[in-house]
């Protein structure tokens, strides 16, 4: 379940203008090590302001955008159209939406320090078990340690 609360949240920080133009340095660094395997599809699950999606696409990776905030999904879009034309986005309004396709990576990136609660993140894992190809690569990172996330105190 994805609570109303979190959704306006982070609708309001992208409303305010909240961008970035470059991807997770660890991110990068990921890509560069390990994912130079024949990976082709790629879920960029909480994708934000499409910076770290928009690295893959450049890459030749065919990925699907996936998050919670409207106004998100649209930068996404603005920025990867200069790129490619067959990127994927998803305005996610339930997990529901997510378990159509197959990926061989999919990258979570602060993400899970926004859900609520244990349960939905083994939900949420679940899921993004069943939708990663066999021999495909789960990269999952939460915020620092030093924040305000009740999970992330929990953990």
């Amino acid at each position: 379940m994805i609570l109303p609360a979190t959704v306006k949240s982070f609708e309001d920080l992208y409303n305010q203008g909240y961008d970035k133009e470059y991807p997770s340095i660890e991110l990068v660094r990921i890509h560069k090590s390990i994912l130079v395997k024949n990976f082709k599809t790629l879920l960029d699950f909480g994708s934000g302001h499409g910076a770290n999606g928009l690295h893959f696409v450049k890459h030749g990776f065919d990925v699907t955008f996936c998050d919670i905030s409207k106004k998100a999904v649209d930068y996404s879009k603005k920025k990867v159209r200069k790129f490619s034309k067959k990127a994927n986005y998803i305005h996610l309004k339930n997990y529901n939406q997510i378990k159509t396709k197959n990926f061989d990576v999919i990258v979570c990136m602060s993400v899970v320090n926004n859900l609520h609660s244990f349960k939905e993140m083994e939900k949420l894992i679940k899921i993004f078990y069943k939708i990663l190809n066999n021999k495909g690569f789960l990269i999952l990172d939460t915020n620092y340690i030093k924040n305000n996330y009740k999970i992330l105190k929990k953990i």
